[in-house]
């Protein structure tokens, strides 16, 4: 098995990570992060630092192929939404990758 190492990959794969959502891996709770829940909590900066914090979380778990080098998350209030940015080193690389990304609240 060969692991992929470009940021594309490494992108979808921390989507991925940051949609998971309760029972989405059976037998695993301690990998969900539940940023849905936290979507429909009132915009304000404790919740923004809370999904900082959960990601943070997530990604140094989950995701070693990348070192965190800077990560934001940027409400809009008006526009229900928060903006997610992150930018990392690919491990074993000189290599720097960026995600950007956007949680909206739907429903």
């Amino acid at each position: 098995v060969v692991e992929k190492k470009d940021s594309a990959a490494i992108n979808q794969s921390i989507v991925n990570l940051l949609y998971r959502d309760r029972r989405a891996v059976p037998f695993e709770p301690e990998r969900e992060i539940n940023i849905r829940s936290l979507l429909f909590e009132p915009m304000s900066n404790a919740v923004s630092a809370s999904l900082e914090s959960r990601i943070r979380l997530v990604i140094s778990q989950y995701e070693p192929r990348v070192r965190i080098i800077s990560l934001q998350v940027v409400p809009y209030p008006n526009k229900n939404r928060y903006q997610v940015v992150l930018q990392y080193q690919i491990s074993g690389t000189e290599n720097t990758g960026e995600l950007r990304h956007l949680f909206q609240r739907v429903g």
